[in-house]
């Protein structure tokens, strides 16, 4: 009989009981046990100066670590990821996303692209065309609720039809990296008012809220917004700090530019691009280039188109096992999300 964990009522359970599950931890009851033992060492000698200074060194140190316990208490999210990566449906959609990464980089490599930025243009018409999705749609949508905890399964929102810029980005750099290229989501700030941020000296005020994919490539690295179909390069903004963080929008506003978090997470399945990627400097890319090259694939692209349809048509019950799989394991919804167990 198959067996299921409940992972709603896991979350539930683990909200109201903070306080016990700190309690009961025995570390913390030795950290607590320490203190008072040392207190009352400190008062039955008086205060004496050589145990006023222990206690000054130790209790501190003790204190510091029952808050960091604290707030652990608080990931909760840590606790039921951990849970979700043990269960069954998750190992079967991390295979089958992998099965279809595959195929996915099988097709664009049999047109030979010698470039990033020719698979990127490409990747980018099979998104808006529909044709990496079980329903033929590439939509922007926010659900209300959103359990998006799985960052490995990113991309494999995409394969439903609606999702946001860090499912499409995540989708992209999986893509390129199973091609051979490195890439990585990275996370940007979007403004038309960048001598604002030239000015910032605390980045953590920033919001980070937008994804968009750095590619390596000939030693430095250039964005590619999977959400409006742009890449980014260089700035011409001088700023002695932030010179590697800000990117300009290419076909764009001359004034859009993109500031680039100096504090990144990968979720790559390969995890090991993010720090490179980070330390090369932003390309400086020539837009006539670009329009020309984009020409170029999308003329590729329509004569080719049936290999794209045939393509979507032959995996179409994959993507859509994929993206069945994706919501069970992070349920999405504008409404209450009334369930939520796994099959373990």
């Amino acid at each position: 009989m198959e067996e299921y964990i409940n992972l709603l009522e896991l979350e539930e359970n683990l909200k109201k009981n903070k306080i016990s599950r700190f309690v009961n931890n025995k570390t913390n009851i030795a950290h607590f046990t320490s203190i008072i033992a040392a207190e009352s060492v400190c008062v039955m000698n008086d205060f004496n100066l050589p145990y006023t200074i222990i206690i000054n060194l130790l209790v501190p140190i003790l204190l510091r670590n029952l808050y960091k316990s604290w707030k652990q208490q608080d990931d909760i999210i840590d606790i039921i990821v951990k849970e979700i990566r043990q269960t069954s449906d998750y190992e079967n959609c991390i295979k089958l996303y992998d099965e279809y990464i595959k195929r996915l980089a099988e097709l664009i490599a049999a047109f030979n692209f010698k470039s990033a930025k020719e698979v990127v243009f490409y990747f980018d018409t099979l998104l808006t065309h529909g044709f990496l999705s079980s329903n033929f749609k590439n939509v922007y949508h926010s659900f209300e609720i959103d359990r998006n905890y799985i960052g490995e399964t990113f991309g494999a929102r995409v394969l439903s039809g609606k999702s946001v810029c860090r499912h499409t980005a995540c989708l992209a750099a999986d893509c390129l990296n199973a091609l051979g290229y490195k890439a990585e989501m990275l996370s940007v700030k979007s403004t038309e008012d960048i001598n604002n941020f030239t000015q910032i000296k605390d980045l953590k005020k920033i919001i980070w809220n937008h994804g968009v994919v750095g590619i390596e490539e000939k030693s430095a690295k250039f964005l590619y917004d999977t959400t409006c179909s742009r890449l980014l390069g260089k700035s011409d903004i001088a700023s002695e700090e932030l010179k590697e963080y800000i990117a300009k929008k290419t076909f764009s506003n001359n004034k859009t530019h993109y500031l680039i978090s100096p504090n990144q997470h990968s979720y790559s399945k390969t995890h090991n691009n993010l720090e490179k990627l980070m330390q090369l400097p932003l390309e400086k890319l020539d837009e006539d280039e670009l329009f020309d090259l984009r020409k170029r694939i999308l003329e590729l692209f329509e004569i080719n188109q049936g290999l794209a349809f045939n393509f979507a048509i032959k995996n179409i019950s994959l993507t859509k096992e994929i993206a069945e799989l994706e919501s069970v394991i992070c349920p999405h919804s504008d409404s209450k999300i009334t369930s939520w167990s796994l099959k373990k």
